[in-house]
């Protein structure tokens, strides 16, 4: 993992493997860069290179005190190009990655290849629940929150199934910075891409997992509104069908680059 400077100062931890193709992967919420594992180890067997990162405020990257924007968001990912001397990539988002991943489709569309929104939305309506969860993470940490939050975005077969993995997408969650989960919070609360959709030109893939409910209107509304894009439903998912379905979602996305 090495370290990359982005526009404002901070460092992003980032994973850069394999060879070929150059694809950027950036995670949701809550996760780090390891949610990507299985679906970048299919990548990279089908030859292409995957660049992995913690968003700031996550991981191993820096967690300056907030609120976070998501131009911030989609900026990050350009010091990532610019730092590995990359053009242009192929952009794959989960959830808030997606809408960094949509932002930087609209403001730098040079730099994106094909584009993946994966369980994600440009505009998110319900308000009110965005500034007590702020509050509460700034004041009392993330150990009443994360289990709640992170088991509420997973299928209920892969929490039978799978409690282990399910028990280590909360932890992640839980020891991440305080600032950093209010600060992307922040994020989710003002986000507004619904204007920029048709302004994005890239091939788009939206990846969509079935049992996510209140991503389906979402998920129909960005292929309603990005020209061209089509949609792939995930199985046996929800909100964070990388880590529910990779299989899966990795046969999509690979058809989709392909």
């Amino acid at each position: 993992m090495t370290r990359v400077k982005s526009f404002d100062g901070i460092e992003l931890a980032v994973t850069d493997e394999g060879e070929g193709r150059p694809v950027l992967l950036a995670h949701s919420l809550g996760a780090d860069h390891r949610i990507w594992d299985p679906v970048a180890a299919d990548l990279r067997a089908a030859g292409f290179r995957t660049i992995r990162y913690d968003l700031r405020g996550h991981g191993g990257s820096d967690a300056p005190e907030g609120p976070y924007d998501v131009a911030a968001f989609g900026k990050d990912m350009i010091a990532i190009l610019d730092a590995l001397d990359l053009a242009r990539a192929d952009v794959i988002g989960l959830s808030v990655g997606g809408m960094a991943a949509m932002w930087l489709a609209v403001n730098a569309p040079e730099r994106v290849g094909r584009l993946v929104l994966a369980n994600t939305t440009p505009f998110i309506p319900v308000k009110d629940r965005w500034d007590p969860l702020i509050a509460d993470a700034l004041a009392n940490g993330l150990d009443g929150i994360a289990g709640p939050m992170i088991l509420g975005w997973l299928s209920t077969g892969f929490k039978t199934s799978q409690p282990g993995a399910a028990n280590a997408l909360v932890e992640t969650m839980r020891t991440m910075a305080p600032a950093g989960f209010a600060g992307t919070c922040a994020i989710l609360r003002d986000v507004d891409l619904r204007g920029d959709l048709a302004r994005i030109a890239a091939p788009t893939l939206v990846v969509h997992g079935v049992e996510d409910e209140r991503g389906v209107p979402a998920s129909a509304g960005l292929v309603a509104g990005i020209a061209g894009a089509v949609r792939a439903d995930i199985a046996d998912a929800a909100h964070l069908s990388p880590a529910e379905n990779p299989g899966q979602v990795a046969r999509a996305i690979l058809e989709f680059l392909a």
